[in-house]
C-alpha cells in the first residue's frame, strides 16, 4: 500500500492537487482484443521507424535513438498528416485500464498531459454518475476554456503535445520532435502559459 505524506493527502482531499500525467500513466491501456498498448517513447519510435523507413533501418540506425530523432526523420519522409494520422489510428482502440477509472473519483485543482491517447477522456466519458467533476480538455488556443475555468465543476485538462481526437488540426499537431515542441508553444502558448 502507497503511504502518501498526510499534507498531500489533505491536499487532496480538498481538491488542490494538480496531476500531471506522462507517457507511463497510460502504459497498460490496452485494446479490447489486446493487441495494441498504449506506446512508450521508444515503442512509439520502433513502430513509426518500422512502418515508415526502409526495412532494417530500425536495426541498423534507428534502435538507439530517441523518439524525438526517429519522429523527425518519419515526418521528413512522410509528412506530419500522415505521421499523426497512424498514430492517431493505432491509439484509437486503446481504452483505459482498471486503475484509470480511479481518476474521476478525486476531485483535482487541474489535470495536465504529454499523451496524444484518449485514455484520461473515456475514464469521464464513462462515469456520467460517479465522477466528481466534468472534464474539459484544453488542446490548443481557440478552444474556449474561460467558460471552463468560471464552472464551478469543471476540471480542465490540458494536453501540451496534442491530441488524437485534433489529428492534423495545425493548432493543436502532435509534439513528436524537437522542431515541433519549440512550434507548439504558437498555437498553444495559452496552454503553456496557464500551465
Amino acid at each position: 500500500m502507497l503511504n502518501l505524506p498526510d499534507e498531500l493527502v489533505a491536499h487532496l482531499r480538498a481538491g488542490e492537487v494538480i496531476l500531471f500525467l506522462g507517457a507511463g500513466a497510460s502504459a497498460k491501456a490496452v485494446s479490447p482484443d489486446g493487441t495494441k498498448v498504449a506506446l512508450l517513447g521508444a515503442a512509439l519510435g520502433k513502430l513509426l521507424a518500422e512502418h515508415f523507413l526502409a526495412a532494417g533501418e530500425w536495426e541498423a540506425y534507428y534502435k538507439e535513438q530517441a523518439l524525438t530523432h526517429i519522429a523527425q526523420s518519419v515526418i521528413a519522409n512522410a509528412g506530419r498528416e500522415a505521421t499523426e494520422r497512424f498514430i492517431a489510428d493505432y491509439l484509437k482502440d486503446v481504452q483505459p485500464a482498471t486503475y484509470h477509472r480511479a481518476l474521476s473519483k478525486f476531485r483535482w485543482r487541474l489535470l495536465a498531459t504529454t499523451n496524444y491517447d484518449t485514455v484520461v477522456e473515456q475514464v469521464y466519458e464513462g462515469d456520467p454518475v460517479g465522477r466528481l467533476q466534468d472534464l474539459a480538455p484544453w488542446v490548443r488556443n481557440a478552444d474556449r476554456i474561460d467558460d471552463y475555468l468560471r464552472a464551478q465543476n469543471t476540471l480542465v485538462y490540458v494536453k501540451l503535445h496534442g491530441c488524437i481526437r485534433h489529428v492534423n488540426d495545425p493548432n493543436a499537431s502532435f509534439v513528436l520532435s524537437s522542431e515541433q515542441f519549440n512550434a507548439a508553444r504558437e498555437g498553444r502558448s495559452n496552454l503553456f502559459n496557464h500551465f
